[in-house]
């Protein structure tokens, strides 16, 4: 992984600029070379409000790992778009990619702004199913959607 090409990739101040370097990357070949890479590609798109380009890059992944799939999903939820971001959630489970403790945390957060609580006690089987009942992070995003759902019962929940 070229350590001075992240440090290019941060230095982009615009959306032009940035597609620049990506097509670039993309010329050069070198756009596949780390996962590194390709997960900055995808949350600068992010940062740049212009999720549906990180989502065409995404999709031209031959296997993405789990961080590629968190930053895609964390995007869509940085961006309003909830329901992507489940659906993007469940595509990652169905194709057997164990998420991360921050994936499901995104997905807690976007649940939680779409009031969707029965997706969102869903999710919080999974977490304990899956040994994240621990993840700090976790259990304060499950608070989240459970407050901001009106579900303040958590006793019976064992959170």
């Amino acid at each position: 992984m070229n350590h001075s090409l992240l440090q290019f990739l941060k230095k982009a101040n615009s959306l032009k600029s940035f597609k620049s370097i990506h097509s670039h990357l993309i010329i050069s070949g070198t756009i596949n070379s780390s996962n590194l890479i390709l997960n900055k590609l995808l949350r600068i798109y992010s940062r740049f409000g212009a999720i549906d380009y990180g989502r065409k890059l995404f999709d031209e992944i031959p296997q993405p790992n789990e961080f590629l799939w968190t930053a895609l999903i964390h995007g869509y939820v940085e961006n309003y778009r909830y329901a992507e971001a489940f659906s993007m959630f469940v595509r990652m489970l169905s194709e057997s990619v164990t998420p991360l403790n921050f994936t499901i945390a995104s997905v807690l957060k976007a649940l939680a702004r779409e009031k969707r609580v029965k997706e969102g006690k869903g999710i919080y089987g999974f977490v304990l199913k899956s040994g994240f009942s621990f993840d700090l992070i976790v259990q304060n995003a499950v608070l989240d959607l459970f407050m901001r759902c009106g579900e303040t019962g958590l006793r019976e929940m064992d959170i």
